[in-house]
């Protein structure tokens, strides 16, 4: 899932010999009604999307909303971000990053943990954040039915 044509393309060519179906979402938006028809997943990720995303942390919370329509009782949701905001980072790794920010590849100048970490609890009951330098490694859990 992709709102990029060119990078779903890519991505299904390169794993087409598993058969990959692939839909073109606007992870911000509600999850489209043909996306919607497909079965609900175990395990959903993200990896290093939150970061690209336009706006600030607590905007970008809505993914997590949208995404869970998707996920079954129980199923994780994982990702790898790259906060900005008061995340430590070295001196090559603050300018490229300024320069990504610059050019609108990354737009994480205001990504907070503490944000974050508000944004997922919003929508789950159950969630795991670890940060490894300046990137948030977390896991969040759909409570299972009784």
């Amino acid at each position: 899932m992709d709102m990029n044509s060119s990078s779903l393309a890519y991505a299904a060519h390169r794993i087409e010999r598993y058969q990959p179906q692939i839909y073109q979402q606007n992870i911000l938006r509600p999850i489209s009604e043909h996306t919607a028809a497909i079965d609900k997943f175990d395990s959903i990720a993200i990896n290093y999307l939150l970061y690209c995303l336009p706006g600030r942390q607590p905007s970008k919370a809505v993914v997590f909303k949208h995404l869970k329509t998707l996920m079954k009782p129980g199923a994780t949701l994982f990702d790898a971000t790259i906060l900005l905001g008061s995340a430590p980072r070295r001196g090559t790794a603050q300018q490229l990053m300024k320069l990504n920010n610059r050019k609108g590849i990354f737009s994480n100048q205001h990504d907070y943990l503490k944000d974050l970490e508000t944004g997922i609890n919003q929508y789950f009951e159950s969630a795991r954040i670890e940060m490894r330098g300046c990137v948030a490694l977390f896991s969040a859990q759909c409570p299972t039915k009784k």
